[in-house]
């Protein structure tokens, strides 16, 4: 019954306290052995910091590069915001430019784009992205964004590219726009070798009339 009563003791106490942290507490927020790098970039109601794991600010580009959270701070009243999240590799970028800012849904605000994976030996590189919600006026975690490797965002023409390679002769690139706030396929390039036949097979998919309308070629592969 004692431990009964200490465990019921033990729950009521995080209950109290609360299992989620406070905005506030943003100098405990990242671990023993990570340290707050401020970015060079912010917007002129935001600083950022990233709590980056080995490495240093002298050493950070092409170096073995890990973060481990991102202190939001708002440049008018010095209040702090902690968003969780965790990457890290060979980033090939400075410590203080990990985080960039982008307008990556188009809506006139702009977005958080932070370095997350350099995709190992082949270029599959991955960002991740938090989308500013004027409303809430927070940054949220966009995992279809974040799932993109080696993106590309032109804001001019407000579309979105993605490109990855499967292994020597398979490339594919894919590109997307944000309709009714729905990011949704509209083209799709294809290319790979037949190694059967000797051919390489390119096949291009369009979005008309909410259908996916696909064409493929074949040429003769000479080195």
């Amino acid at each position: 019954m004692k431990s009964i009563s200490r465990n019921a003791l033990f729950f009521a106490i995080v209950l109290l306290f609360g299992v989620t942290l406070s905005a506030q507490d943003e100098d405990n927020q990242s671990t023993p052995a990570s340290h707050w790098v401020k970015q060079q970039a912010m917007t002129p109601d935001y600083r950022f910091e990233i709590a980056v794991t080995n490495g240093n600010e002298s050493e950070g580009y092409g170096s073995l590069t890990e973060w481990d959270g991102i202190k939001v701070i708002n440049r008018h009243t010095d209040k702090a915001t902690f968003i969780a999240g965790k990457a890290g590799g060979n980033l090939y970028v400075a410590n203080d430019a990990l985080l960039s800012l982008i307008d990556a849904n188009f809506d006139g605000f702009p977005d958080l784009q932070i370095r997350a994976f350099d995709g190992g030996a082949g270029p599959n590189s991955v960002d991740y992205f938090y989308l500013y919600d004027p409303k809430t006026k927070t940054f949220k975690f966009d995992e279809q964004l974040s799932n993109f490797s080696q993106i590309g965002i032109n804001v001019r023409t407000k579309s979105i590219t993605s490109a990855y390679r499967d292994g020597c002769c398979h490339h594919v690139e894919e590109t997307y726009r944000y309709f009714s706030g729905v990011l949704t396929l509209v083209e799709n390039w294809d290319e790979r070798l037949v190694f059967d036949s000797n051919m390489i097979e390119t096949t291009v998919c369009k979005l008309k009339k909410r259908k996916m309308r696909c064409k493929t070629k074949t040429r003769e592969y000479s080195e």
